[in-house]
């Protein structure tokens, strides 16, 4: 199953990121099994709000007792290991990886609810997203 890209900006997003409360990455609202490694690789690269990543900060700081170049082999194979659906959850790139832009991620949600909730320009009820608090961990780290 592969993400279908989204026909414009306002489309609702193929694909949701869920990294407060529990990590879960869903495909038409269809959770997606991934491994720990698959899990933490997009966690971390959701976690950056759309900017680029470089891969060279991904590898160091997934693997930071590794060796540079088997950092670097680390991440080419839980790349090449991702499943369909996860992969097309990232646009990577030569030097660099971004999230795709068909992809929601709640934790960018309640941090543009948060910003807009501390502008006094903005009245509670025009928020238009009722807040939600979720109990949990998050980004539960497997050892």
């Amino acid at each position: 199953m592969s993400l279908p890209r989204a026909q414009d900006d306002r489309a609702a997003p193929a694909a949701h990121l869920s990294l407060l409360g529990g990590f879960e990455l869903a495909v038409h609202d269809d959770p997606v099994p991934l491994s720990g490694g698959s899990a933490r690789l997009l966690a971390f690269v959701a976690m950056r709000c759309r900017a680029a990543v470089p891969r060279a900060l991904v590898a160091q700081t997934l693997w930071p007792a590794a060796p540079e170049r088997c950092a670097y082999a680390n991440l080419r194979s839980a790349l090449a290991r991702l499943p369909r659906p996860s992969r097309d959850a990232l646009d990577v790139r030569p030097d660099e990886i971004h999230l795709a832009h068909h992809v929601s991620v709640d934790l960018h949600r309640a941090r543009r609810t948060a910003y807009r909730a501390l502008d006094p320009a903005v009245a509670v009820h025009d928020l238009g997203q009722k807040a939600e608090v979720k109990k949990g961990t998050f980004l539960y780290a497997e050892r």
